[in-house]
């Protein structure tokens, strides 16, 4: 038992406390020396104490076995010589035998008992007190207890005989012995082992000092010599006075600093010899630096003289030009032959590209000169792209190219820049497709590039199906003079010019130009510009000029054998927020039709004719047979702006004939005329302008922006119940700023607390809420409505489906409108359930609607379009609300990302709904098409139990997210 002690201990040492890796780190950043004393010393002392413990627990093994072995034999001894006295029953002869024992030193105390356990006999060494006999009885918890049977004395000459009869057991001796004396002795063993441990390593720590020094000194020596060396002082003496391995190292540091200082002297050399090349170079250069300075003013000057050359010689070339031009139209009324007025149309061709040219020649030259600036005037964007696709569209029709305009829903229309400028590129890029396509089409698509703080920058890109540009040409295409092909035997002429003259022009309105070609495949060139966009006040007289009335709630059916010119028809409707259907065969508007005319008939049907299917023959049987199915309006677009033409077609049975690409004024105007004969005529001839009219004092407040209230909603009180801080701020100012008083609610229950406790004209709801959400808080004003009459509740929410809809009129409400809300349409809706007096100005809610319309159509009307402006957009009357809504998404972002991603963890896709349609409410203020897609896609997933895509679409969702924020901060 006692002997287990010194291994424990050791374990404690090497085991319990081992260093930790702080202190192994702390001894690698030890010096040589001290690293050597160290790691030599560790192992004979791990040595000395293993040794130490292992002999100290062989001596107190042993101490422990001699006591042991004595207890044994004091014991024997006592029951030999108590056999006699038990066997005679005579105890009083045990006393002096134990008397004699307790003699010993180490015998505490001594006990006879019988075998039914009675004690006999008991006596206790002289040295224990009585007090201690008392507690001790016959064992103390520090003494050793022997115990030895007493036999028969008649039976112990029999014990070490060979009888085979067991001896007969009368008793038993009991013998206590104290350790005291054996512990002390342990003790002595421990101290001596300690001290001989402690000596040898006092003895080998100071061998270890000594060997080390003789290692450490040569090397300390050898770094004091490194460090005169690296500060320049090669002449160094070195002598470690050792022979062994170090005397290599010795040799080659010497070696070295002879070898640097060699090295140096030589560079020092070469840098004299480089320093005075140097010199002589500089003066050389400064030499030629006078005569290029010299050659660059005369070039300046040249060239300055050349562009006036040029310039003035362009200004006189035009003046006889046009004279040429006009001779040429006055010949034309002089009823030539044929023959001559096929001259006449060579000559005015050939005259107009010599015009051309001049024109394209005075450009450069004044780009070169630094002349042109950017004039900026306020236009309509699509008013500027229909134009010139307008008046290049003939071209295309002579070669039977499909010309199609392109305008996304979230391009700013009203601009404030340099239309002219756009017009002169977009018709360069336009005419330079058509010339270099043979078949096929040219597309020309607007887009939304990026939104700053006060400008918009805007990309508009021309596609075509042509031969296409090779790499290793498309560098050289925006260079000036230079073309693709410029051998004498070129198929396509032209100065070079165009190109660099409408990036040059590009550049000026802080955009760029590029292009993006494979070979026989065609090229998309593109360009991009920053204009400032306008918001024009629905009071203002600019603004009813340029708002044309609505169209919203028909129902149409689109046709159109090219797929791109479908989808500009479809951007197109989407934004006058018409009902339609589409289809690019002819089998599908009959089939569409017939289908149409059992439920909900087309209003009107717009058919875009390939060249084919103008064909005289080819007409007569697509109307005759669209005849039989239905009366409607038919309107066809054709590759063609002869009035002739377009007369025949109405004679055909057509109801409206339009030139492709189609203006969309003049659509809206004859569509308009179509279905409403009796409304007031608006001028399209003013609206068609690119340049609006505006007043003077407009110019000098370019930003058009009216922050006073129209009064529109003067008296009404509404309460607004939305969870969501960006859309509550949204829908608060949006309101106020038509005079509206405005309650908030969190909730629901706040919602229910505020109807109680006041007036209110109209309810606007949102759904999804915290604690009692819109359905139910509606359902419980409808339960405990106001005597009276009920008062109106709409229902603001992103759910876009019909069924959710249906649902929440069941519930109660008067109506639902679809977030993002759009101004008007609310504001229209507000007054029409208030029974307030909508204003004299004629809003798109006061137009005739159709008769035929569908309850479908009626509902997703009052509902908004789905391609409603975004709210901040529409708001942007107010830019400081605007970055307050960015503002807050930015904040909120990071909390919406870790709700949806943690129950995505969690594979909870119900919190996940909830957590997706809240998000998708505060992104309702968003103009980013592909997001709002992404989001709700998203949320039908989850709707409809679809959790194929989840992962990756919530991923893809957020690092969109992130961009649209990056890009909203620079």
């Amino acid at each position: 038992m006692l002997h287990t002690q010194p291994l424990s201990a050791l374990k404690s040492i090497f085991i319990d406390n081992a260093a930790p890796r702080a202190v192994v780190l702390h001894v690698m950043r030890l010096s040589i020396h001290q690293r050597f004393i160290f790691l030599s010393l560790l192992p004979l002392t791990v040595i000395a104490l293993v040794l130490g413990a292992f002999f100290v627990n062989i001596q107190m093994s042993h101490i422990e076995d001699s006591l042991a072995h004595r207890g044994q034999n004091i014991a024997r001894h006592l029951a030999s010589a108590s056999s006699h006295s038990l066997t005679t029953n005579n105890i009083k002869q045990l006393a002096p035998i134990a008397a004699s024992i307790l003699e010993d030193d180490e015998v505490q105390s001594i006990v006879i008992i019988n075998n039914e356990g009675e004690v006999l006999f008991q006596s206790y060494s002289s040295k224990l007190d009585h007090d201690m006999q008392l507690k001790s009885q016959i064992m103390h918890k520090d003494n050793l207890i022997f115990m030895k049977p007493i036999y028969q004395a008649d039976m112990g000459d029999l014990q070490s005989s060979d009888s085979d009869a067991d001896p007969i057991t009368i008793g038993w001796s009991i013998v206590e012995l104290s350790k005291n004396e054996t512990r002390q002795l342990q003790y002595l063993s421990i101290k001596e082992g300690a001290l001989f441990i402690v000596l040898l390593l006092a003895l080998s720590f100071v061998l270890i000092y000594r060997i080390s020094k003789t290692i450490t000194s040569p090397i300390m020596k050898i770094t004091r010599a490194a460090n005169q060396i690296e500060q320049g002082n090669f002449d160094v003496q070195l002598n470690t006075g050792t022979s062994s391995e170090l005397i290599n190292l010795e040799k080659s540091i010497k070696n070295m600093a002879v070898s640097l200082k060699k090295s140096r002297q030589e560079l020092q050399e070469e840098i004299d010899h480089a320093t005075t090349n140097l010199i002589s170079s500089i003066q050389s250069v400064e030499k030629k630096n006078k005569d290029l300075f010299a050659a660059r003013q005369q070039a300046v000057v040249a060239n300055r003289v050349k562009s006036e050359f040029l310039a003035n010689m362009s200004h006189e070339i035009r003046t006889p030009m046009n004279g040429i031009l006009g001779f040429i139209r006055l010949l034309r009324k002089t009823n030539p032959t044929s023959q001559q007025l096929e001259h006449i149309d060579t000559i005015e061709k050939s005259a107009n590209n010599l015009l051309t040219i001049i024109n394209d020649i005075l450009d450069i030259s004044k780009i070169e000169s630094g002349k042109i600036r950017v004039q900026n005037e306020f236009y309509n964007l699509r008013d500027c792209v229909e134009e010139v696709l307008s008046l290049l569209a003939p071209t295309a029709y002579e070669k039977q190219l499909d010309l199609v305009c392109m305008i996304y829903s979230d391009v700013p229309l009203d601009l404030y820049g340099d239309a002219a400028k756009v017009r002169q590129i977009l018709t360069n890029l336009v005419s330079n497709a058509i010339k270099f396509t043979d078949r096929g089409n040219v597309v020309v698509r607007t887009m939304l590039e990026n939104e700053y703080e006060s400008k918009t920058k805007i990309k508009i890109s021309v596609s075509d199906t042509g031969i296409g540009i090779s790499p290793k040409d498309q560098n050289r295409l925006f260079k000036t003079f230079e073309q693709v092909d410029s051998s004498p035997s070129r198929k396509f002429g032209g100065t070079g010019l165009g190109l660099a003259i409408s990036k040059s022009l590009a550049e000026l309105m802080q955009g760029e130009i590029g292009l993006h070609s494979e070979p026989n495949k065609g090229s998309a060139f593109w360009f991009t510009f920053l204009h400032e966009p306008i918001t024009l006040s629905s009071q203002s007289p600019d603004y009813q000029q340029n708002h044309m009335p609505s169209l919203a709630g028909y129902n149409a059916l689109l046709y159109d054998g090219n797929e791109a010119t479908l989808l500009a028809l479809s951007h197109l409707f989407d934004d006058w927020e018409i009902f339609f259907d589409t289809t690019n065969t002819v089998e599908g508007v009959y089939k569409k039709v017939k289908t149409a005319e059992k439920n909900a008939p087309y209003d009107f049907i717009v058919l875009g004719l390939s060249y084919e299917e103008t064909q005289f023959h080819q007409f007569t049987e697509i109307q005759q047979r669209i005849r039989k199915l239905t009366r409607t309006h038919l309107v066809c677009l054709i590759n063609s702006a002869d009035t002739d033409d377009m007369s025949r077609f109405i004679s055909l049975g057509a109801n409206a004939v339009l030139a492709k690409p189609v203006k969309s004024r003049e659509l809206h105007y004859k569509l308009r005329s179509l279905l409403v004969p009796n409304s007031e005529i608006f001028d399209y001839q003013r609206l068609s302008q690119a340049n609006l009219a505006l007043e003077d004092h407009r110019k000098d407040h370019p930003q058009l922006i009216n922050q006073q209230h129209d009064g529109k909603l003067n008296g009404i009180n509404i309460l607004v119940a939305e969870d969501n801080e960006i859309n509550a701020k949204l829908v608060n100012s949006m309101l106020q700023q038509h005079g509206a008083n405005i309650t908030l609610a969190d909730n629901g229950d706040e919602a229910i607390a505020a109807y109680e406790a006041q007036h209110f004209d109209i309810v606007l709801m949102d759904i999804h809420m915290p604690k009692t959400n819109g359905v139910e808080a509606t359902k419980h004003i409808r339960a405990h409505q106001k005597t009276g009459k009920p008062i109106p509740i709409v229902a603001l929410t992103a759910d876009a489906m019909s069924d959710d809809q249906l649902a929440f009129l069941e519930a109660g409400m008067n109506d639902v409108m679809i977030k993002p809300v759009n101004e008007e349409l609310l504001i229209n809706k507000i007054l029409y359930l208030t029974n307030k007096q909508i204003s004299d100005n004629k809003t798109e809610d006061q137009s005739p609607r159709p008769t035929t319309v569908s309850n479908r159509t009626t509902l997703t009307n009052t509902t908004g379009s789905k391609r409603a402006s975004s709210p901040v957009k529409g708001s942007s009357k107010d830019s400081k609300l605007a970055g307050e809504i960015i503002g807050l998404l930015i904040k909120e972002l990071p909390t919406f990302k870790h709700s949806i991603q943690l129950s995505q963890r969690q594979k909870n896709y119900e919190t996940m709904y909830q957590h997706v349609h809240k998000l998708h409410g505060a992104l309702s203020y968003c103009d980013s098409p592909h997001i709002k897609s992404l989001i709700q896609k998203i949320e039908q997933d989850l709707k409809l139990n679809r959790y194929q895509t989840i992962d990756s679409d919530i991923d893809n969702l957020f690092n969109k997210l992130d961009e649209l924020i990056q890009n909203t901060e620079q």
